[in-house]
């Protein structure tokens, strides 16, 4: 029940992806391809049917057209699930995935000599600062520009990440979108911190729940980085917030799982479930 919960808090409840995913806009395809790839991919893993292949497929192609960085970010987190399915060992799973895509990334230089991967976002960032500043975009905020160097790659990581979680400010908050936005991230800090006690408590994550941190917190990291405006930000983050939110919840001690379990409101909303 306690589970089923989670699902609806994660799913159900986040105001930017209710939103963002309800129009006629790229994110709510991008929901759609998401949830219909993963659960392809998991159907095959228990039982090979035609129909799965076709759907896999299918989502596979979408994912590529619309958003292809969610997709980069999202192979980590498939490979590492798939091979701890097989071999049950973080390590094979964590150098089995990580050495998987340094490969993809050398196989990728080798046919494209000309493609590069600092280029295209560094290409991706300056586009969009440019359209920023043409448009005067009250919401743009500092980021460092990319150069093509792993050192300034490396320090837009966390820059990215924080990025996203820390904007809109309370400097920022001008309409009902905004507030919801940084009630959001305010709420992602808390269950950061919240995460991180567990952690530190010894609660065992299994490997779902860390592909979901490391997929959440790559997407985090790209958006931060390479579309520095707050109001694209908070679009952007809204279809892969269920995933980080839910591995969070799942993370949380046993002391707030309790305290929200005596909740009125939760004992009501676990008897409908």
């Amino acid at each position: 029940m306690l589970l089923d919960l989670r699902l609806l808090i994660a799913f159900f409840l986040i105001p930017s992806t209710l939103f963002w995913s309800s129009g006629i806009l790229k994110e709510s395809l991008l929901m759609f391809a998401l949830g219909g790839f993963l659960w392809s991919l998991l159907s095959l893993s228990k039982k090979w049917e035609l129909r799965y292949v076709m759907l896999g497929c299918l989502t596979l192609y979408m994912l590529l057209f619309l958003k292809i960085y969610i997709l980069c970010a999202l192979a980590p987190m498939v490979l590492m699930y798939a091979l701890y399915c097989h071999q049950k060992s973080w390590w094979i799973a964590g150098l089995g995935a990580f050495g998987f895509m340094v490969l993809l990334y050398v196989a990728a230089r080798f046919m494209m000599p000309q493609w590069s991967l600092f280029s295209t976002l560094q290409g991706k960032q300056f586009d969009f600062i440019q359209m920023a500043k043409s448009v005067n975009a009250g919401s743009q905020i500092w980021v460092i520009p990319m150069d093509g160097t792993w050192g300034t790659f490396l320090k837009l990581i966390p820059l990215g990440i924080w990025n996203t979680l820390y904007y809109p400010n309370a400097e920022m908050l001008k309409n009902a979108l905004s507030w919801v936005a940084f009630v959001e991230n305010a709420c992602l800090f808390l269950l950061i911190i919240g995460g991180a006690v567990g952690v530190v408590q010894r609660k065992m994550a299994p490997m779902w729940v860390l592909g979901m941190l490391l997929f959440g917190f790559a997407v985090f990291s790209l958006i931060g980085m390479t579309a520095p405006v707050v109001g694209a930000m908070v679009r952007y983050k809204a279809p892969v917030l269920p995933f980080l939110v839910f591995g969070l919840l799942y993370l949380q001690p046993q002391c707030t799982i309790h305290f929200f379990n005596n909740q009125k409101i939760i004992q009501w909303l676990s008897t409908r479930l």
